[in-house]
């Protein structure tokens, strides 16, 4: 092997035989897990988008919600890298011959990495803030447990200490999973992190005193913040290599689209990106909401002046009324439970226009 430099193969395309590519038909053909994942995205945005656009959401006094995303699948599959070789048979050295010598798959990953150093360093970026964000989640969840625990000692008396000790570690152990089961990540295991990660599996040093501090650093850390940083690395970087390569990611189906909360003075839309782990069956990390814009109805927005006296608006005409949930395409409907759990919720609906 020359280690002289690195060149990218010609993109491919998926033949029908392939069974990477007949695993998105499977997933495809899935009306019921496709509209799984869709209602998915949708829980997970509504959600953001009420705790930060709350103010316009009560402005606009939402009523429903409409959806339009799409799977974007891979036609093609990820990019493939290759060294220049000088090949010497044992028997004939005089018969050398020049040639490209394919990388594996784990180098290859790593190639597209150092070819486009600012995708990777905003996916490392975005993957540091979320790692920081849920340590210090979890240190406040444990620091009020602690909290909670002395208290209920203090206050318990001689023939109750066990009782509040019970009621203390039940306490902590609600607060915890409150705070484990609020990041929405993936739950790798530990055999998929160590694919994910080679700084845990090891591969850049084998000998026992790197192992040992790997170890440490395992025990010292949150496991579920490196699985929801690591998730959202990989959602950037999916994300981020799609718009620049537009090729097929590793492992990952892109999914775009827009969500728009119908009100009735107007409606609040979000453009929605998000990356589905096929092989997991789940989503990665949270979906993106890269753009969130306000679209008022010029007819029904009423402005408020200086007195609280609301100005003269133009009165609706009785015959074009406008209806919530402007899409009329078939859907499945959302589950009631889960309509029922929140309160007053939008109702959803559906556009298949690329499935169609």
């Amino acid at each position: 092997m020359l280690p002289i430099w690195v060149r990218r193969r010609p993109q491919q395309l998926y033949l029908e035989s392939d069974p990477e590519w007949k695993a998105y038909v499977r997933f495809a053909k899935d009306k019921n897990k496709v509209q799984t994942v869709k209602m998915k995205i949708a829980q997970l945005v509504q959600r953001e988008a009420f705790q930060k656009h709350s103010p316009l959401i009560k402005l606009l006094e939402v009523k429903a919600m409409n959806i339009l995303i799409d799977f974007l699948y891979p036609i093609g599959p990820p990019a493939s890298y290759e060294v220049p070789c000088l090949y010497l048979p044992r028997d004939a050295p005089q018969n050398a011959a020049y040639g490209w010598r394919q990388l594996p798959e784990t180098v290859g990953s790593r190639m597209d990495r150092v070819f486009h150093p600012v995708i990777m360093s905003k996916a490392f970026y975005a993957g540091c803030q979320e790692f920081a964000r849920v340590t210090y989640l979890l240190c406040r969840a444990r620091i009020l447990d602690q909290i909670a625990e002395y208290r209920a000692r203090s206050s318990g008396s001689g023939n109750n200490n066990q009782d509040t000790t019970s009621a203390a570690n039940q306490s902590r152990h609600t607060e915890e999973m409150k705070a484990i089961e609020s990041l929405q990540c993936t739950k790798i295991p530990d055999a998929r992190m160590k694919e994910i990660l080679p700084f845990l599996r090891g591969e850049f040093g084998e000998n026992e005193s790197r192992q040992k501090f790997r170890d440490v650093v395992k025990t010292m850390t949150f496991k579920s913040a490196i699985e929801s940083a690591t998730a959202v690395f990989r959602t950037h970087w999916s994300l981020g290599q799609m718009r620049a390569l537009q090729r097929a990611s590793r492992d990952t189906i892109n999914i775009r689209g827009r969500i728009d909360f119908e009100g009735q003075k107007g409606k609040l839309r979000c453009i929605v990106a998000a990356c589905y782990d096929i092989e997991a069956d789940a989503l990665i990390g949270r979906p993106v909401l890269e753009k969130v814009y306000l679209v008022p109805d010029a007819e029904r927005w009423s402005l408020v002046t200086k007195d609280d006296k609301p100005r003269k608006t133009v009165p609706v005409k009785p015959t074009q009324p406008r209806s919530p949930t402007p899409n009329t395409s078939p859907s499945p409907s959302p589950p009631q439970a889960e309509g029922q759990a929140r309160k007053q919720p939008p109702s959803i609906s559906t556009e298949n226009e690329r499935e169609e």
